[in-house]
């Protein structure tokens, strides 16, 4: 944790995390007691490929991670309620997103890199911001939810989501006509 700076109290000072000392590191140890992790607090840093978000965290902030170009995987907080405007933006090595259950809030140009082909959306999503997913060619989403749950879901223009190939989930094969998915293991899978 030396090279990462936090603010906090005397119950948590690891609360905030607020920038990285140096952004040349490939891997950074994220406190477990970490609540927030604040804009721009990665930005720019280009070398990390992999990242755990510690469950603690409910919320990340604007540009958080912006332009971590050389980022593959993220395996994110499980409660984490609010991701922040470009929040992975400029990451464009990932190629597939499973976002936590319990998201609300997915922010403008959220993620902006044209590699990702894959994302699954969980229910709970409440607002996805503009261009959330920008320039996503080839999107496939898979809902977590049925169509009149994905309709209840604000979003701000996002065009590429209007294009992209959407999934609702269901666990057994449907009767009806539509584009729904299912897992496999861990994998989901589209009813054939």
């Amino acid at each position: 944790m030396d090279n990462i700076k936090y603010l906090g109290n005397e119950n948590n000072p690891y609360l905030l995390l607020f920038d990285v000392s140096d952004t040349t590191l490939s891997s950074y140890n994220i406190s477990s007691k970490t609540k927030i992790i604040y804009s721009y607090a990665f930005y720019d840093c280009k070398n990390i490929t992999n990242l755990t978000i510690p469950d603690t965290v409910v919320q990340i902030g604007d540009d958080a991670f912006r332009d971590c170009t050389s980022l593959k995987n993220i395996d994110m907080s499980d409660n984490l309620l609010c991701l922040g405007n470009s929040a992975f933006s400029g990451c464009n090595s990932l190629v597939s997103l499973h976002l936590p259950n319990k998201l609300q809030v997915i922010g403008a140009n959220a993620f902006s890199p044209d590699s990702i082909k894959t994302i699954i959306i969980y229910n709970n999503i409440t607002l996805i911001g503009n261009n959330a997913f920008n320039n996503q060619n080839d999107l496939i989403v898979y809902y977590k939810g049925n169509q009149s749950e994905w309709n209840s879901i604000t979003k701000n223009q996002d065009i590429d989501l209007n294009e992209a190939s959407l999934y609702f989930y269901s666990n057994v094969k449907p009767n009806l006509t539509g584009n729904f998915w299912h897992y496999v293991g861990n994998v989901p899978t589209i009813w054939a």
